[in-house]
C-alpha cells in the first residue's frame, strides 16, 4: 500500500509540473491580451484584420460590389507597394468643397471611374476636307483600390464623301489604358498609367496606328464646387509612317453647380479643357480649347457634351463635337 501511495504522489507531482507552467503562462498573457483588444470599459481598441481576399475576388468585388463595403480611407503614396492591391475598390467621398469625382470631355481624370460609356464624335475637315465621325464604346472599372482599367472599342470610324472624294467606313483602333492610383485623399487623386493603342482600324479613316501613351493625371477639389485637373504624357508613335510622337499636356477647370439628386440637372457642371500637343520631331505645337457640360439625367445616367476648338498650331481639323451618354455602375 505504501508503494501504491508513493506512485500516486509521483503522478500528481508530474501533473502539477505540467499544469502549473501552463496556468502561469495564461495568467501572464491575459493582461497583455486584455490591454491590446479592450479598454477599461471593455470597448475594443484594435480588431484583427480580415484575411486578404484572392486576386479574382478582389477584381470581382471591385467591378460589381457597392464600393461601400467598409468606410473609405486615404491611400498615401508611402504605402504604394503594400496597401490597396489586395483590397476591393472603395468609392471615395466628394471633396471637402462638395465636388464629386466625375469625368469631363477632353479632360484627364486622375481618379477612378466605374462607367459604361457611349461616345459619338463628329469632326469637321479631318482628312482632305472630309468630315469624320467616330463611335466608341468604353468600359471603365477599378480592379482594386490601386488598379483601374479602361477598354475603348471604336466600333465605327467614318470619313464622309465630300466634293467627289469617296467616303470610307471601318472599325477603329482598340485602346487599352491600365492606371495605378499613386496617392488619394479626400481632395486629391494622383494616378499614372500606360495607354496602348492597337492598329486595328483602316488607315484610310485615320486609324491603323499602334501607339503607346504613358501619362500621369491629377484631380483636385479647390473648394466651392470647383475642380482643377490635369495630365502630362507622351504619345509615342511606333513607326515613322504615323503622325509624330508628341508631348501632351492637359489642364481643365470646372465647377459643379447642382446636387446629385436634382435630375435631370443633377451634378450639373461646366468645364473648360485646355490641350496642347508639342511634336517631338518638329517645332509644331497644337493647342485646343474645349468648353463642356455634364449633367445627371436620372438613375446615374449622365449626358456630356464638348466643343473642341483648335486655337494654335497646324490644325488637323476645324472643330469637333463630342457627345457622351454614360451609365455609372
Amino acid at each position: 500500500m505504501a508503494a501504491s501511495k508513493a506512485r500516486r504522489l509521483q503522478s500528481q507531482s508530474a501533473r502539477l509540473r505540467f499544469v502549473l507552467p501552463l496556468v502561469l503562462c495564461c495568467a501572464l498573457a491575459a493582461p497583455a491580451a486584455a490591454q491590446e483588444f479592450a479598454t477599461g470599459d471593455g470597448e475594443p481598441l484594435e480588431q484583427p484584420k480580415p484575411a486578404a481576399a484572392g486576386p479574382l475576388d478582389v477584381i470581382w468585388q471591385s467591378i460589381v460590389g457597392t464600393g461601400q463595403q467598409r468606410p473609405w480611407t486615404p491611400l498615401p503614396i508611402g504605402t504604394l507597394l503594400s496597401e490597396g492591391w489586395d483590397e476591393p475598390w472603395l468609392s471615395p467621398p466628394s471633396g471637402s468643397g462638395g465636388a464629386p469625382r466625375q469625368g469631363w470631355v477632353n479632360a484627364a481624370d486622375g481618379h477612378f471611374n466605374r462607367n459604361v460609356i457611349l461616345d459619338y464624335l463628329t469632326t469637321k475637315h479631318v482628312v482632305d476636307g472630309q468630315d469624320g465621325q467616330l463611335g466608341v464604346f468604353q468600359f471603365q472599372s477599378p480592379l482594386s483600390r490601386r488598379l483601374w482599367i479602361s477598354i475603348d472599342v471604336p466600333f465605327v470610324s467614318i470619313l464622309q464623301t465630300t466634293e467627289g472624294v469617296p467616303g470610307k467606313t471601318s472599325f477603329g483602333d482598340l485602346n487599352l489604358f491600365p492606371k495605378v492610383m499613386l496617392h488619394e485623399t479626400q481632395d486629391l487623386s494622383v494616378s499614372a498609367g500606360l495607354g496602348v493603342r492597337f492598329g486595328t482600324g483602316d488607315p484610310a479613316t485615320g486609324a491603323g496606328q499602334t501607339r503607346i501613351f504613358p501619362q500621369s493625371q491629377v484631380w483636385r477639389d479647390i473648394g466651392r464646387g470647383f475642380v482643377v485637373r490635369g495630365g502630362l504624357g507622351v504619345d509615342v508613335a511606333t513607326n515613322d509612317a504615323m503622325p509624330p510622337s508628341a508631348l501632351v499636356s492637359q489642364l481643365a477647370l470646372g465647377r459643379f453647380i447642382t446636387p446629385h439628386n436634382a435630375a435631370p440637372l443633377g451634378d450639373l457642371a461646366w468645364s473648360l479643357a485646355f490641350v496642347m500637343r508639342n511634336n517631338l520631331d518638329a517645332p509644331h505645337t497644337f493647342v485646343s480649347l474645349t468648353p463642356g457640360i455634364r449633367t445627371q439625367l436620372g438613375h446615374n445616367i449622365f449626358f456630356l457634351a464638348g466643343y473642341e476648338i483648335p486655337v494654335a498650331g497646324p490644325l488637323p481639323f476645324d472643330d469637333r463635337l463630342t457627345f457622351v451618354l454614360l451609365q455609372v455602375f
